[in-house]
């Protein structure tokens, strides 16, 4: 009884998927294997990325052009989000188009998969490391066909090399290794180090601008973390940056978080947090007693 359930269930899923998911499936399974031969992760479709890809193939077919960056000036950014797509996130489009060359059908996926293929920035987006999410369409106008393959995920920490993986580290790991980078001209702190977490969970990354960044340090200090007479702090933010902190953050946020004159302070602490989406923040408070 369970199997002829399960069957039938079955039956009934493929009965209602949709040409464009078929196709979808199918573009999806050409990108998976020409990763797993590379050795990469398997992609899986995105509603945010379907419906990404769906509007752009959609809009080139009814206005008659072969661009990333429509008339009006929408993006592939603008695409994303307005489809739900999550911030910070690495994203990467692959579009083509053919004149007289079939319908939107099964073997147009394979000719356009080929083609970008054979294409060396179609594939780098294909082959690309730090994306786990996918999305493809098409649609015709006259004799003319239109595809559309969208990509996205937290992206790759910054310096990371292009070939391998960067080894994941703990955020005391990272705390430490920061205050390391300082050649020993400045001392740990506890206290500092909660400071620079609690500024690190608060600020939040609006585009390019960074907001929620607290006024009153002396307030984040822990009770009995006094002796303070005063208190710095510097914070920066990446997108696209992955989804864990690794070894290569640290000189990336080190850079972006040395004070601009570091005689002034005695001790420092530091807080590296990533969000899982591709946003990280780094923090550093520097201090004197």
């Amino acid at each position: 009884m369970i199997r002829t359930l399960a069957a039938a269930l079955a039956l009934v899923l493929f009965a209602t998927a949709s040409p464009a998911q078929d196709l979808a499936r199918q573009a999806l399974t050409l990108v998976n294997e020409a990763r797993a031969e590379q050795g990469l992760n398997p992609l899986a479709l995105s509603p945010p990325l379907m419906e990404a890809a769906r509007a752009h193939a959609e809009d080139m077919a009814r206005r008659d052009y072969h661009a990333h960056v429509s008339p009006s000036g929408r993006t592939l950014r603008d695409r994303f989000r307005a489809a739900g797509g999550r911030r910070g996130q690495l994203i990467a489009e692959n579009i083509a188009m053919c004149e007289g060359c079939g319908g939107a059908d099964r073997a147009r996926v394979d000719g356009f998969q080929s083609g970008w293929m054979q294409s060396p920035g179609h594939r780098e987006n294909i082959l690309r490391r730090g994306i786990d999410s996918f999305g493809f369409a098409m649609a015709s106008r006259g004799r003319a066909v239109y595809a559309v393959q969208t990509f996205a995920g937290p992206g790759r920490s910054r310096g990371a090399a292009n070939d391998v993986d960067p080894t994941p580290i703990s955020p005391d790991e990272a705390a430490d290794r920061l205050l390391a980078q300082h050649d020993g001209d400045l001392e740990p702190a506890a206290a500092l180090d909660q400071v620079a977490r609690s500024v690190a969970g608060a600020v939040e990354l609006e585009g390019e601008e960074l907001a929620g960044i607290p006024n009153d340090l002396f307030s984040l200090l822990p009770e009995g973390g006094g002796g303070w007479t005063g208190l710095s702090v510097r914070v920066a933010a990446c997108e696209a940056c992955g989804a864990e902190v690794t070894e290569p953050d640290v000189p990336w946020f080190a850079g972006e978080l040395a004070p601009e004159d570091a005689a002034g302070f005695s001790h420092a602490g530091f807080a590296l947090d990533a969000e899982g989406d591709g946003r990280k923040v780094g923090v550093a408070v520097y201090g004197t007693r």
